[in-house]
């Protein structure tokens, strides 16, 4: 394993033989996830979204980034990383407060902040629903629909704003 460390899952070489990369291995279970539960999505791949240069415009970030935003960056993401966890070992509780710092920590990052803050404070309504809490499920689910029923490019905005966000604190050195 250790010749594809470092490398992107789409990449590695699929150890069931069943796909033409790991990556189009985790791709399959992904989408019969969201298959399973009737989600309505358009699949786009991380690996072409480079290839084809559409992430250029996070690489041009990266060039105006100054120091600060890398540690405000990673403030906010392990934080959301935190409360991911939390959030899938049942711990929800635990997840409210470590979703609150990242929302706390959005307003450090300047024109992203309000996408970051909405898809955080949908993670705080999902996991006030998961406690029975439904009056405060319903209050940060609002928020979070108001936000991305704006515009049809909302959701493309707070996704774009978490890899830009992403890039700038790995390209830091410091993750």
């Amino acid at each position: 394993l250790r010749q594809y460390m470092q490398m992107p899952l789409t990449s590695v070489p699929d150890p069931y033989g069943e796909y033409d990369s790991f990556g189009g291995h985790n791709n399959a279970m992904l989408r019969r996830f969201l298959d399973t539960f009737g989600f309505e999505y358009e699949f786009i791949s991380a690996t072409e979204f480079y290839k084809s240069g559409r992430f250029d415009d996070a690489a041009a970030l990266l060039r105006q980034a100054r120091p600060g935003d890398a540690d405000a960056a990673g403030k906010f993401l392990l934080a959301r990383a935190s409360g991911v966890l939390s959030h899938s070992l049942g711990r929800y509780e635990e997840a409210v407060r470590h979703f609150r710092e990242a929302r706390a920590a959005a307003a450090g990052l300047g024109a992203d902040a309000e996408a970051l803050r909405a898809s955080v404070e949908g993670q705080i309504g999902q996991s006030w629903f998961r406690m029975g809490r439904l009056a405060d499920a319903e209050k940060a689910l609002e928020a979070t629909f108001a936000f991305f029923s704006r515009t049809p490019a909302a959701a493309d905005e707070a996704l774009a704003a978490l890899n830009n966000l992403t890039a700038v604190w790995l390209a830091s050195g410091r993750a």
